[in-house]
């Protein structure tokens, strides 16, 4: 999770202050690479953490939080964006940095005495050994490329017809809104139902 943090908020802070297309591209592809690296330690903590049947439910709550995040932090940046894009990226680098003190100071290692640790590079041939996960793998890449066009596509096509950031930010809110929102109502309706 510190590394995500740490290097994510590197990435972001100095996109603010580029302009050449080049290099734009580069810290972009840096950021978007190293900006989620922490989901899958904050999964893996919480199932170290929580027993087996509330991991759902934290996971859910995890996913709930993040939207919560999501909705507000799409307001706020769209009104930074409105008047300085490199203020927008200096805001998410401090805040990002912020969090990953929190989480060095008050997140203690989770992992259970004893758990056998593969080095990045032995677990890496160990996922990419297991064929039925690299094609789930390669699905959900593949769904994933279509997913994130409301990051790409979207902002390009809005911007050719004249909605600024603010109005893009108040729009891309409205998924997470809709995930705050249902997501208490939906999740107790669902919990009867088998997970397989």
């Amino acid at each position: 999770m510190l590394l995500s943090f740490g290097l994510g908020a590197l990435s972001v802070g100095t996109i603010g202050f580029l302009r050449d297309p080049t290099l734009l591209a580069v810290f972009t592809f840096l950021a978007a690479a190293t900006s989620e690296l922490y989901r899958p330690a904050m999964s893996a903590a919480i199932a170290d953490v929580v027993p087996f049947a509330d991991r759902a439910r934290a996971w859910g709550l995890a996913y709930w939080v993040m939207n919560l995040g999501w909705t507000f932090g799409l307001a706020i940046g769209g009104a930074l964006a409105a008047r300085s894009f490199t203020a927008l990226f200096l805001v998410d680098a401090a805040t990002t940095l912020a969090f990953a003190a929190v989480v060095a100071r008050r997140v203690p290692e989770t992992r259970p005495p004893g758990t056998h640790v593969h080095s990045p590079l032995a677990g890496l041939l160990r996922v990419f050994a297991d064929g039925p996960y690299v094609v789930f793998l390669v699905l959900n890449l593949a769904a994933l490329v279509v997913f994130v066009q409301f990051q790409l596509a979207a902002p390009i096509d809005m911007n050719a017809h004249g909605v600024g950031p603010g109005t893009f930010a108040a729009l891309m809110s409205v998924n997470g809104l809709g995930v705050v929102l249902l997501q208490p109502i939906a999740g107790p309706a669902l919990a009867h139902r088998d997970g397989a």
